[in-house]
């Protein structure tokens, strides 16, 4: 049984947000940043919240289990007038809900927003090793449009590749 309710990010939900997202950065080697890096505030994540609700390219999805935020994904877009028709897909699970199809969802949802918005292209990024989120984009009909090579240095010193993905409105 589904035990999680997914729904559109609030700004009541600022503090949680903030504090998930350093767990999570502290949680796996899956995400670009590490723990303490570009650690965004409950007033931070406010105001990205709030233009997430201002404009249509913009978009956040969280997952909640027992009134506590477990998982988020956004959908951030341009405001330059070229790049409006397309936005980039990014997703974080707190490592305890991992293999609870949460991704998969919180991936659905934002899909929908997009399909529903006319934004023609989602694009991502993801670790070539993150072998159970390529094989999610590209059951959702993600491409590989590119790999980035060397482009991340892990913390034990190793460079892993990026690969490029796209999902076009259809």
């Amino acid at each position: 049984m589904f035990d999680y309710t997914v729904r559109a990010a609030t700004v009541h939900d600022a503090l949680q947000l903030s504090n998930l997202r350093q767990l999570v950065d502290k949680e796996t080697d899956h995400l670009d940043r590490e723990e303490g890096e570009q650690v965004l505030s409950e007033a931070q994540f406010r105001e990205i919240l709030i233009k997430d609700h201002e404009e249509e390219n913009r978009y956040c999805v969280v997952a909640e289990h027992n009134q506590q935020l477990v998982g988020f994904a956004r959908l951030q877009g341009s405001n330059l007038k070229r790049f409006q028709h397309h936005v980039e897909f990014g997703a974080a699970i707190q490592k305890s809900h991992w293999g609870k199809r949460l991704g998969t969802r919180l991936l659905q949802d934002c899909l929908s927003y997009a399909d529903d918005h006319q934004l023609a292209k989602v694009t991502l990024r993801v670790q070539e090793s993150n072998y159970k989120a390529l094989q999610l984009y590209k059951n959702y009909d993600f491409v590989i449009e590119g790999t980035l090579n060397d482009d991340k240095r892990m913390p034990d010193g190793t460079l892993q590749h990026t690969v490029l993905m796209a999902r076009f409105l259809t």
